[in-house]
């Protein structure tokens, strides 16, 4: 009859210290930053970024987090490889408005651009 007694202590022990556990992790996490959250500190709003992309395309422009799986563009412009010239999208035959919205998954990497460097001026 000891016996019982003892696997329910053990397993009532053993929850206790389960749920302490849990109950720490969940607390300390409140405090934590989110992805988007520290990208939104990351991208300079007063600068402009180059974003690259997975199909080898980069754009420039204002960057901005929609979502977590988001990102918004606005003044959006682009290399044209023959002129070596800098060139807005809105300028393109399909007359876009100036957003591309850009799915995470779809982005390489992004860069804040200097303000002195030749790209952001051209911009």
């Amino acid at each position: 009859m000891k016996r019982p007694a003892i696997i329910f202590g053990i397993l009532l022990f053993v929850s206790l210290i389960a749920n302490a556990w849990l109950g720490y992790m969940v607390h300390n996490q409140k405090g934590k930053s989110s992805s988007r959250e520290i990208q939104a500190k990351t991208i300079k709003s007063d600068g402009y970024q180059a974003i690259f992309l997975s199909n080898g395309q980069v754009y420039f422009g204002k960057l901005a987090m929609l979502t977590e799986g988001l990102y918004k563009l606005t003044n959006v412009r682009y290399m044209d490889t023959a002129s070596s010239r800098m060139l807005r999208v809105i300028d393109a035959a399909h007359s876009p408005e100036d957003l591309m919205v850009i799915p995470a998954s779809q982005v390489l990497f992004w860069e804040n651009l200097n303000s002195n460097g030749q790209t952001a001026r051209s911009l």
